[in-house]
């Protein structure tokens, strides 16, 4: 066990594994969080593929796409890239001296292991803020959170090693080719790798760093193995995660929206004056529970912007709750009403 004065941390390496596995595994890390440890884990997939944010809209029909739970924007995955998943207990765990963190400083403590770990194997990594960690003002690592109802935290990350995040271009257009994702397909042009940059080129020995060092500075340097995954997350419930927002519905209306990591979206049929089955989707980062909160509120509300402003004033002052980098979401919505 780790040190009284430190939370126990359970670490492992799956290697290669599949999305279901790793979906699988995420919901135990979850669990373990829920329970006071903090779950660590890295992992690769075994061919290239999208990682879409929790709140993009999923085509269907394409092995290239799958969904993760935080939100932020579209990263690449697949062999050559390093996924980190840690889950903390809390937002205070993040932070050993005690100081409440703001939603938008949590990346930024999440992340030292992790510029540590790339730093001493010779890659030069900065995190300028928001969700990216560059090399030369070049994108090297993706990082996106989200905060669940009991109050854990999941931050996840993405690694180029030997797989450039410049290919997501070509990905999308192959698994996505009506654009319903509606992500920026050149965002990632300016991007590099770590093997490129100096550092490793092979995941498995990047995996080793990282782990040590998040258990370095999270708890006390101690790791103890994860305890059996509990498989309980079905097949039917894993494909109902990864296709939960698909294409606009028919009928419905669409506003599109700048946000600092990029754009998104506010969707909804306007029945009469009243908004049904509303809709955010996109690049931005927020609580699962709080996006749906905000739909909910809006159901059979008004099309007015005093509805909206409504809503999201009762749902975004809610404990744990949050729209990190959605710049003017009631503007958004209410060009929905026009």
């Amino acid at each position: 066990m780790s040190g009284a004065s430190h939370p126990t941390l359970f670490l492992r390496d799956d290697g290669p594994v599949d999305a279901i596995d790793g979906y699988r595994a995420d919901q135990h890390g979850l669990a373990l969080a829920a329970g006071g440890a903090i779950a660590a884990r890295t992992w690769t997939r075994t061919g290239p593929c999208v990682s879409l944010g929790r709140f993009h809209r999923h085509p269907g029909g394409s092995t290239l796409l799958e969904r993760r739970l935080t939100g932020g924007r579209c990263f690449v995955a697949g062999d050559g890239v390093l996924g980190v998943s840690v889950a903390f207990p809390s937002v205070q765990a993040l932070d050993p001296g005690g100081t409440p963190l703001r939603p938008d400083q949590i990346l930024n403590r999440a992340l030292r292991p992790l510029l540590a770990s790339l730093r001493d194997a010779g890659v030069d990594a900065f995190y300028p803020g928001r969700d990216l960690v560059t090399v030369a003002g070049r994108t090297v690592a993706h990082a996106a959170f989200t905060v669940t109802p009991d109050g854990v935290v999941l931050v996840e990350a993405h690694v180029a090693v030997s797989r450039s995040p410049g290919e997501l271009a070509t990905l999308l257009a192959s698994a996505d080719p009506d654009a319903v994702v509606g992500a920026d397909r050149h965002a990632m042009a300016a991007s590099t790798t770590t093997s490129a940059s100096g550092g490793p080129s092979d995941t498995a020995a990047l995996a080793k760093t990282i782990g040590r060092s998040f258990a370095t500075a999270f708890a006390g340097g101690g790791a103890e193995p994860w305890p059996a995954v509990n498989a309980a997350a079905t097949t039917d419930a894993f494909e109902a995660f990864t296709h939960e927002r698909g294409p606009v519905a028919e009928g419905a209306r669409v506003a599109a929206a700048l946000t600092m990591l990029g754009a998104a979206e506010a969707s909804a049929v306007v029945d009469g004056d009243r908004f049904r089955s509303l809709e955010l989707t996109g690049d931005f980062l927020a609580p699962f529970a709080t996006v749906e909160a905000i739909a909910r509120r809006l159901e059979g509300e008004p099309a007015r912007m005093p509805s909206v402003r409504r809503a999201l004033v009762a749902v975004l002052s809610q404990p744990r709750s949050f729209l990190l980098g959605w710049i003017d979401p009631d503007e958004a919505i209410g060009r929905l009403i026009g």
